[in-house]
């Protein structure tokens, strides 16, 4: 009946929208449910010739959640900015804001589209009258200290539950291979057995793929097809895995070392980059010549194989293009599947070659006496104080100080370089992975990525054949 009195009648429509919110608590506590809220405002806009152009609700919402996270809201403001609605209602202020400075945020944007509002149960509060300003603005303010306190004081339990390792948050928030678990009477987050071994494959094919979307790939496709690529994301930036939460270390049960997990954070902030042709050399920049030492170059060639058929077959190598087109010198193309054949056969025993290099080339360092800083300066202090004697001249003077003061840098330098030891951990974590089997398993841009993360420089003689092998470490 009322659209038809509305439609034959004289007077202008006021088209008013109703805007309804509880969040879940007091949804839970005090039966304040959106249909109650609808009713009243319906209710209200018949007994007052309202057109109801339209009902916005914000389930779940607290009055002080952030203004962008209130979709309702903004969804009303846009019917607003297109000048569909005259006024608005709302049971009570607190339902409407109870933050003052996004409140004059919205009022802003009604102002300029003159639309008012009204709090139903509340007639006091307004924007016409002074007494309606200043109790708006004593309720608002109320309202945000009153939500702030009990904001503090959530903050203050949470972190009490945090050191005590009790659990806060849901099922929905929980880490991947994580899950709720009774101990002592106390709600804890513990490794989830069925998920457990995803996870340490999930590690184990992350390092050696180096590779986001192949290890997301993988683990869908052979273990968990809900598996997505912003899990791969929320678990590589979580430091639930080592067990902490915020300042507690041990908040729940750690799936990898602090040192593994460090290595897996390199491996996710390392910046590869993507070829920029179509074909991927597995070795580019990584193959030194013997004769000038600069990198080889990558070619290839087709060749038909069938010639019925037409079936044909790419062949890579790698040549010194500087001597070769300056006519300096001239090694054989080295062939790319017998290059990464020996790898994957003697990478192990390159790997120890080196690791026995390193460790005497640290011996010999250990071994050779050097000046310290200390004794240096002492030395700087000595000619100074000859100088100011008069016992030498100043040419001399400048000589020697010139000359102790390259010394001291130099000592500086050895000794700040003989401090930081090799940490060959990541490397030796990729490489006793068992990584054959993963290898097989990778495109030509994760094998790439593979050789290029662990190989700092592969040497070859005059004759073509590899002498040795020089690792990354990190």
């Amino acid at each position: 009946m009322l659209p038809e009195i509305l439609e034959y009648s004289s007077q202008p429509v006021t088209r008013c929208a109703l805007y309804i919110r509880v969040s879940s608590s007091e949804q839970a506590m005090h039966g304040k449910s959106l249909e109650a809220q609808r009713m009243y405002l319906e209710e209200h806009a018949v007994k007052n010739s309202y057109k109801i152009a339209g009902i916005y609700a914000d389930e779940g919402k607290t009055a002080r959640k952030e203004l962008k996270k209130r979709k309702a809201i903004h969804a009303l403001l846009e019917s607003v900015k297109r000048d569909e609605i005259d006024v608005i209602l709302f049971w009570k202020m607190d339902r409407w804001f109870r933050n003052v400075s996004d409140f004059y945020k919205v009022q802003e944007v009604l102002d300029q589209h003159h639309v008012k509002w009204f709090a139903v149960a509340e007639p006091n509060m307004n924007l016409d009258t002074r007494d309606g300003r200043l109790n708006l603005n004593i309720m608002l303010s109320i309202g945000q200290n009153e939500v702030d306190t009990t904001s503090e004081r959530i903050k203050f339990v949470n972190e009490a539950s945090i050191s005590q390792g009790r659990l806060i948050f849901g099922k929905c928030s929980m880490p991947y291979g994580y899950t709720s678990q009774n101990i002592n009477g106390i709600k804890k987050m513990v490794i989830d057995k069925e998920k457990e071994a995803i996870v340490h494959e999930w590690a184990r094919f992350f390092l050696m793929s180096q590779s986001k979307r192949s290890t997301a790939e993988h683990i869908r496709t052979n273990f968990d097809e809900n598996f997505t690529y912003d899990i791969m994301n929320s678990m590589l930036k979580s430091e639930f895995y080592i067990g902490k939460y915020r300042d507690n270390t041990t908040y729940c049960e750690p799936y990898f070392s602090s040192q593994t997990w460090d290595i897996i954070q390199k491996a996710a902030n390392r910046n590869v980059r993507k070829p920029t042709g179509e074909r991927v050399y597995l070795f580019t920049g990584l193959i030194k010549c013997p004769y000038c030492g600069r990198s080889l170059s990558a070619s290839y060639s087709t060749r038909v194989l069938y010639k019925k058929t037409g079936a044909r077959k790419t062949y890579i190598y790698y040549r010194c293009s500087y001597g070769t087109n300056n006519k300096l010198h001239k090694i054989n193309p080295l062939n790319e599947i017998k290059i990464e054949n020996y790898l994957l056969e003697y990478l192990l025993k390159e790997y120890a070659r080196y690791k026995t290099r390193c460790i005497r080339i640290d011996e010999i360092k250990k071994s050779k006496p050097i000046g310290t800083p200390d004794k240096i300066k002492k030395e700087i202090e000595r000619l100074n104080f000859l100088f100011q004697k008069s016992r030498i001249g100043l040419e001399k003077y400048e000589n020697e100080y010139n000359n102790l003061t390259r010394q001291l840098h130099e000592t500086e330098s050895v000794s700040t370089k003989s401090q930081q030891k090799k940490d060959l951990s990541e490397l030796e974590t990729v490489i006793n992975c068992g990584f054959h089997e993963i290898y097989r398993r990778l495109g030509r841009q994760g094998k790439q990525r593979f050789w290029h993360h662990i190989i700092k420089k592969i040497n070859v003689n005059q004759k073509n054949e590899i002498v040795s092998v020089e690792f990354n470490y990190f």
